[in-house]
């Protein structure tokens, strides 16, 4: 029997089926319609939905006025932009009911009454709010247009829009606001969902405060909006350049809007300005201060004449640019690109694609920290995108802007200035550069980007393989791997043309074999980007994902189906021993080595970039001697010498042997271009991928909703965002600190001592000791050779001290001392300690080494000037021993 059907004409059916003037559902359903709908209109009341918020700016003399001047001067610039993307009448998709973005495709609930509205639980986070269903830069003219954006509303989101509309984000107090922002923060921190936060608000504030009307007010002091450009369903194009007017996709025929005549798009994606982030770290003197660092190391003394590479301003190309006119300004910014692509869900489903900045201008400590990581894009999956030239334009837009320089405000000096940035390096892995460089990829015969060594096809892998020097009876030319024919920026460009200039399809593909380019790279429309020596090989994946994966598979026996006869092979009774024997010292090994080792034997398939990168460093060595040949492991210690290990490879493990051709892979070809790459761009910790991949751990738990994922996602990166540059706004940030203080923990002496002028601290448990003979006497030794002073003429050294059961170092590093040692298998004794910073001596190990291998006994001694604060002794598991002795 059929389930009996009504015609519901709630504000939510109408916006569905605005025709029809409804929509028919269950019995159920309209009933529970009927109630929402009574519910929402007694507490809510729908203001108008194009929020003009856009303009807001903060006040540069407002420092001491917690209230905001809503100054609209100088923000032609966010206005001339948004409207040359969308139109004049802007609807940036933030509705002012939950300051959320739409980006998913939305899907018509059943007419069962299982759908959306479904009183039952669910795991939708707030943030997945659509504000208009699938619009991007939509018109309002109609109350069904406006019913639109609640279309995809669950029950918890329409409670807490009727919550949140029934406040006045001016009505709260100064005092509960910033008491709201801290637990906003938290909120941030430890990744709560909306649900969660609005729980914990309405027990600590009542129900006077919402989280609509807390981030509506952060908006007018943190002037963050994204812009949303419109792009396929299927992400294979973005619609801009000159694909702005298409209706439809190029490459899928998917339409730009899911309804033609109010021109609502099917999938939009935002983009993060980064003249609005400059604006606002600009206008701060402490981060303006920061934003120096650049022209304080280039006007070092020593810049000019070192030879030493210590930052990307030490690289060919950063010099190359200065002397063409580049960076004239002390203000100027250096820009590093990065782009990676990674999987919104862990299990794999959904491609989506990241284009991140580096502010090259901050110090060190401060560069790649995850606040100071400029997120521009993500590009939405669930397909990888087929045009990334389309999905760049706005990103190149913006920096062509940056180029010709933006009118800024400088809080140090208190005055207006040109601000220019200009892009030295784009940074990515293998399968990123090739999309961002619109290469033919690694599977093609011109596949290096620096030279042109073309590669040898293999019938038996169907692959394309990269020696240098052939296998016998090929036809191609073997060439020296040290003097290789290197590709130049007007050669680049003279292959582009070919490219672009040819029309017959046979021969436009046998240019695009022969130059490994399929089309020119709207990156080539920026300046300072040389092709193709701004896109430097990336460290990461190279050493630690590819080489050290390949070499272990190499002398485990498992590169090659039939290769058991090599004698670098090590038995599987070997490996097994040298994984236990790794994991044994787990709990000895210092935290300054990373994270504690895995048996590589078990769980190498699950090795991460940091683990190989330890297996190179610091276990390979120790754990290879004796047991891999003498000339192979001789070879191994001498991996930094690119050039001499690629030709042992090329020597030993290819043999010149085309049934060996598939050891050739086009990342051994690249050990090759290393070093120019460090000479142009600086040293490989500038250019390796560790900071994108710690944006997409950042990013990963930030998806709490399953049904609109993107969405979520993209506002949960907003307000992100808008979190990493409060500090950067002095009329709320010195409230907010002055109201929460990072008040500093206060022991007593036997718990915690340090002195004033150092960062290291000893703590608990302690006792007070007495050293013996033989103590005393190391430590007379040890001053001695210190300071160079004999041991007669040093100052009395007392016998009495306090001993103290673990040392906090500078980076926060807790050093155990041996008398507090943990027997359990869980705890980790951490015995090892840095000796030198700056060249000097803050604390040191005197090891005296006995005969077994892993049994060493070591005195650690801390030392601030000449007093003596600590004594202990410590296990040490001692790694650093190869044939040519302890290092």
């Amino acid at each position: 029997m059929s389930q009996e059907t009504v015609l519901c004409e709630c504000f939510i059916c109408k916006g569905k089926n605005p025709e029809l003037g409804g929509k028919f559902v269950s019995m159920s359903t309209f009933r529970r319609h009927k109630k929402k709908e009574s519910k929402w209109s007694c507490t809510t009341n729908i203001q108008n939905l194009n929020a003009n918020i856009i303009n807001t700016d903060v006040n540069r003399d407002s420092e001491n006025n917690f209230n905001v001047n809503e100054n609209h001067e100088g923000d032609e610039y966010n206005y001339e932009r948004r409207t040359e993307q969308f139109g004049d009448d802007i609807f940036f998709q933030y509705d002012d009911k939950d300051d959320m973005v739409t980006t998913d495709k939305s899907c018509d609930s059943d007419d069962d009454g299982n759908n959306s509205y479904d009183d039952s639980d669910n795991n939708n986070d707030n943030d997945s709010v659509n504000s208009s269903s699938k619009g991007s830069a939509s018109e309002f003219n109609s109350d069904n247009e406006m019913n639109d954006i609640f279309s995809d509303l669950s029950l918890e989101d329409d409670e807490f829009l009727g919550s949140s509309l029934g406040n006045n984000e001016d009505e709260f107090s100064e005092d509960l606001f910033l008491n709201v922002l801290k637990l906003l923060e938290i909120k941030q921190k430890h990744n709560l969902s909306d649900r969660a936060f609005n729980e914990i608000l309405s027990i600590f504030t009542n129900n006077e405060i919402s989280l609509y009307a807390v981030k509506k007010k952060l908006l007018k002091f943190v002037n963050i909006m994204p812009e949303f450009i419109d792009i396929c369903v299927n992400s294979c194009m973005a619609f801009s350049g000159q694909y702005e007017n298409e209706s439809s996709c190029y490459y899928c025929s998917e339409p730009k809007f899911f309804d033609d005549n109010k021109r609502k798009s099917c999938k939009v994606l935002s983009y993060f300005s980064l003249i609005d982030r400059f604006k606002i770290q600009y206008n701060d003197p402490v981060r303006s201060q920061s934003l120096r660092y650049r022209y304080e190391y280039i006007n070092n003394e020593n810049y000019d004449n070192s030879n030493n590479i210590g930052d990307i301003f030490d690289g060919n190309l950063y010099k190359e640019l200065v002397n063409e006119g580049f960076f004239s300004n002390e203000r100027d910014i250096v820009l590093i690109g990065s782009t990676d692509g990674y999987q919104i869900f862990r299990q794999k489903t959904d491609d989506c694609w990241i284009i991140m900045f580096i502010n090259a201008n901050l110090p060190l400590f401060e560069r790649v920290k995850k606040e100071n990581l400029l997120l521009s894009m993500i590009i939405l999956g669930p397909r990888q995108p087929k045009n990334f030239n389309s999905f760049l334009k706005p990103v190149v837009d913006e920096l062509k802007l940056l180029e010709d320089g933006v009118m800024m405000y400088d809080g140090l000096l208190k005055e207006d200035f040109l601000l220019r940035s200009h892009i030295i390096m784009w940074i990515g892995d293998i399968l990123a550069i090739t999309k961002i460089m619109c290469l033919s990829g690694h599977n093609s015969y011109t596949a290096c980007r620096f030279c042109y060594l073309r590669g040898v096809y293999c019938s038996s892998r169907r692959h394309i393989y990269y020696p240098c020097n052939m296998p016998t009876h090929y036809e191609n030319p073997s060439v020296n791997p040290s003097n290789l024919n290197k590709q130049t920026e007007e050669n680049y460009k003279r292959d582009i043309l070919l490219v672009e200039n040819e029309h017959q399809i046979t021969l436009k593909k046998e240019n695009i074999k022969n130059t490994g380019i399929t089309a020119r790279s709207i990156l080539l429309n920026l300046k300072s980007l040389k092709f193709p020596r701004a896109f430097p090989v990336d460290i990461m994946h190279l050493f630690f994902e590819n080489i050290s994966i390949n070499m272990f598979k190499h002398w485990s026996g498992t590169f090659f189906k039939s290769g058991n006869g090599e004698n670098y092979i090590i038995s599987n009774a070997i490996w097994k021993v040298i994984g236990k024997t790794i994991e044994k010292s787990r709990r000895d090994v210092s935290l300054e080595f990373g994270r504690p080792p895995r048996d590589i034997y078990k769980y190498s398939n699950g090795f991460k970039a940091k683990e190989w990168s330890d297996w190179i460093i610091i276990y390979s060595m120790p754990m290879l001697k004796n047991k891999l040949p003498h000339i192979y492991l001789k070879a191994w210690s001498n991996f930094n010498l690119l050039l001499d290990f690629y030709i042992h490879y090329e020597n030993y493990y290819y043999k010149k042997e085309e049934d060996r051709l598939p050891a050739m892979l086009i990342s051994f070809h690249y050990l090759l271009h290393v070093a120019d790459c460090i000479a142009d761009c600086g040293p490989c910790w500038v250019f390796w991928q560790y900071p994108m991949e710690r944006l997409c751990d950042m990013l990963l738990p930030l998806v709490h909703n399953r049904s609109l994922p993107y969405s979520n996602l993209t506002n949960n990166v907003h307000l992100l965002e808008i979190f990493n540059h409060l500090l950067f706004i002095p009329s709320l940030s010195h409230k907010y600190l002055n109201k929460f203080p990072i008040i500093p923990k206060s022991y007593p002496s036997s718990k915690v001592f340090t002195l004033d002028d150092k960062n290291e601290e000893l703590y608990w448990p302690s006792k007070a000791c007495n050293l013996n003979s033989s103590e005393m006497r190391v430590l007379k030794q040890f001053y001695s050779e210190l300071s160079n002073i004999p041991k007669h003429s040093l100052l009395t050294i007392s016998s009495d001290v306090r001993k103290y059961g673990r040392l906090r170092t500078k980076d926060g590093h807790f050093i155990s001392s041996y008398w507090i040692k943990r027997n359990d298998n869980i705890s980790r004794n951490n015995y090892c300690v840095n000796v030198l910073y700056n060249g000097q001596v803050i604390y040191m190990m005197i090891t005296m080494e006995s005969k077994h291998f892993m049994d060493i006994v070591a005195t650690a001694i801390l030392t601030w000037n000449i007093l003596i604060v600590v004594f202990y002794i410590i296990n040490f598991f001692y790694w650093f021993q190869v044939k040519e002795g302890r290092f």
